[in-house]
């Protein structure tokens, strides 16, 4: 009988012994990291990264992409341990700061519902973040988002904070006011009008300076926000783009596909309309000829990248942080729902890029792959297509002059 019981204890020691520490730490734990009835300034969001990575250091990672004009982090935190990427931004514009609040809560509470094992939305978190990882930008504006919570005491740099007085207040929105109607970065150029997509197409309005709202800049992608965010698309090979704004509780998904790839956009966004409850713009029934969208990040990812791209728009009218739970529920299962979907794209998107040894892209057609190592290869990086592994082409050799670096 002892030499039973010894046995038996031996036994459940062992079962313990094997389980993941992560399993055993986290079953139980139901974090509140976030915090998100409130402005989240730079700083804080920065404090609440750094607390998600502390506590689900197996699932979250982050790092810098680059720094703003007034020398803030543009931060970048990945969620999943996949080989699959789907890529989601918020608060390129300023005043659209709630979308930072609603990224860092879809991160908590996935990584919550990741070790206690929930369902989301009828999604299996852990099933779909083994698979998957999630690009977050929570926030691409950090110091536009910065000015409008704490005004000009936000502006570390002494000639920014001289500059402000001369940036044009274009923006009359009637659901903001004072300088909570900022969407610009903090030299007063629009993030979202930055693109190299349609540069020279007339859009109104058109600021021909800089101001709180809608001046595209001198030239395109000008900005330490838009490389930013322009490097980290050409060096990973994102499934699909989100873009989180505010304003009308509806979607951009047309980008002028055709054929298969609109009948794949319209796909997924069937989808966001059932998980949100949100409108497409335009409706599929009838995309309007005179239909134009120029400039901003999704129609240069959509453009350049050959990727569905969309723009989520969250509440409406007026609102605030204390209106969270109303604004926060549409997004509950919505980058769920564009993991799953990647999964099943991956397999149209046989093409793989890769520079030297990285692999940066892939794509649905061999001329679209050829066409993106024609235009960004250089002297130093050597372009390969590949397909199930077999080399389809590889680009030959360099001109040392008129290059583009990736």
């Amino acid at each position: 009988m002892k030499t039973k019981i010894i046995l038996v204890l031996t036994s459940i020691c062992f079962i313990f012994a094997s389980l993941p520490a992560a399993a055993v730490e986290y079953n139980y734990k139901n974090l509140e990291i976030v915090h998100p009835y409130e402005p989240i300034t730079y700083h804080h969001m920065v404090t609440m990264i750094e607390e998600l990575e502390e506590n689900f250091s197996e699932l979250v990672t982050w790092e810098s992409l680059g720094k703003s004009w007034d020398n803030r982090d543009i931060i970048l935190l990945k969620l999943g341990k996949g080989d699959t990427l789907i890529h989601i931004n918020g608060s390129v514009h300023a005043r659209e700061r709630i979308t930072t609040n609603i990224i860092l809560k879809n991160i908590e509470d996935y990584c919550n519902a990741y070790y206690s094992k929930k369902i989301i939305k009828r999604y299996d978190v852990k099933k779909l973040l083994d698979q998957v990882t999630i690009y977050f930008v929570p926030m691409a504006n950090p110091d536009g988002v910065d000015y409008t919570i704490l005004g000009e005491a936000a502006v570390r740099d002494a000639t920014l904070r001289e500059n402000l007085a001369s940036i044009a207040s274009f923006d009359r929105s009637p659901y903001f006011s004072g300088i909570n109607r900022w969407k610009a970065n903090i030299k007063g150029v629009d993030i979202n009008k930055q693109w190299n997509f349609g540069w020279e197409e007339k859009e109104l309005p058109n600021p021909m300076k800089p101001s709180n709202s809608y001046y595209k800049g001198a030239y395109p992608h000008s900005e330490p926000e838009t490389q930013a965010l322009e490097t980290l698309s050409l060096k990973h090979p994102f499934m699909i783009y989100c873009s989180y704004h505010t304003q009308g509780s509806l979607f951009y998904w047309y980008k002028y596909q055709t054929m298969d790839d609109l009948a794949e956009v319209i796909h997924i966004s069937k989808k966001i309309t059932h998980i949100t409850g949100f409108q497409p713009f335009p409706s599929y029934s009838s995309i309007p000829k005179n239909f134009s969208s120029y400039k901003g990040f999704t129609d240069w990812t959509a453009a350049e990248l050959k990727k569905p791209s969309f723009t989520i728009e969250f509440a409406r009218g007026s609102y605030s942080e204390k209106n969270f739970d109303k604004i926060y529920e549409p997004s509950i299962g919505l980058p769920l729902m564009l993991a799953e979907e990647a999964l099943e794209l991956r397999q149209q998107y046989k093409y793989w890029v890769y520079f030297d040894e990285a692999f940066v892209q892939r794509f649905k057609r061999l001329e679209d792959a050829i066409n993106h190592i024609e235009k960004y290869k250089n002297p130093v990086i050597h372009g390969v297509v590949l397909k199930n592994g077999n080399t389809e082409y590889v680009s030959p050799t360099k001109s040392t002059s008129d290059t583009n670096e990736i």
